[in-house]
């Protein structure tokens, strides 16, 4: 996983040489921008059956395109027996592109209003230890369903906005429409929720997050104005 971050890295670093000479003149600052979704506390708040956390980390890497990573996991445990008593936990990664829609007049303004897209994976592992399925005819019907392996993937868009509250502190919100691609889900038993994804019985859903963001500018470019040749007299 850390080799796979660090090559990530440098890729997004290369890229940032190879392409500021496309910005406008002055001095420009890139660096990682570390964000922390504080919607899943309240998500959790409202559903106590689940425990949510989610970060993400972005990066320009050319005028007005952001590569982004996102991940995070999920324990969700539901306990009414004797009708199910059931676990889950399982973590995920989104990564993809934003790109910035609102022109600015100035370099170093560093509002975004974007558009974007993700393909997002998750892995779960969940298991009822007991359920009970009532039949007025033939009675109670008790079991159980062991630990089982799930795998998803899926595509979503985004739009949102990122607004620099403070040098470097950034607040934002988003909105995500998510498509179900592929997954090994059990007829036997749904998950509850799919990390990053949403409820396991759904082909698509549609999510809202709100986000608190630091940015550590670790890499200046100085950019000069390019000088244009005055016409002949």
């Amino acid at each position: 996983m850390w080799k796979i971050f660090n090559c990530f890295i440098s890729i997004l670093i290369l890229a940032i040489r190879i392409c500021h000479g496309q910005q406008d003149s002055g001095e420009v600052k890139y660096g990682l921008r570390f964000g922390y979704d504080i919607s899943r506390p309240i998500l959790d708040y409202l559903q106590p059956n689940r425990r949510d956390e989610e970060f993400s980390v972005d990066m320009q890497v050319r005028q007005n395109w952001f590569a982004i990573a996102e991940g995070g996991w999920n324990n969700s445990k539901i306990n009414n027996s004797p009708k199910l008593v059931y676990h889950s936990s399982g973590y995920f990664w989104r990564i993809g592109f934003d790109y910035n829609l609102l022109k600015h007049d100035n370099i170093n303004d560093n509002n975004l209003i974007y558009g974007g897209f993700r393909l997002g994976h998750a892995n779960l592992s969940h298991s009822a230890s007991s359920f009970q399925i009532a039949d007025i005819y033939w009675g109670n019907v008790n079991g159980s369903i062991p630990l089982h392996d799930v795998a998803a993937t899926w595509f979503e868009i985004a739009a949102g906005i990122k607004i620099e509250a403070l040098k470097n502190f950034f607040i934002g919100w988003s909105v995500r429409e998510r498509i179900l691609l592929n997954s090994n889900i059990n007829s036997q038993l749904t998950p509850y929720v799919i990390p990053g994804f949403g409820k396991g019985n759904s082909k698509s859903a549609f999510d809202v997050n709100y986000s608190l963001y630091y940015r550590i500018p670790f890499l200046r470019i100085k950019l000069k104005t390019k000088k244009t040749s005055s016409p002949i007299k």
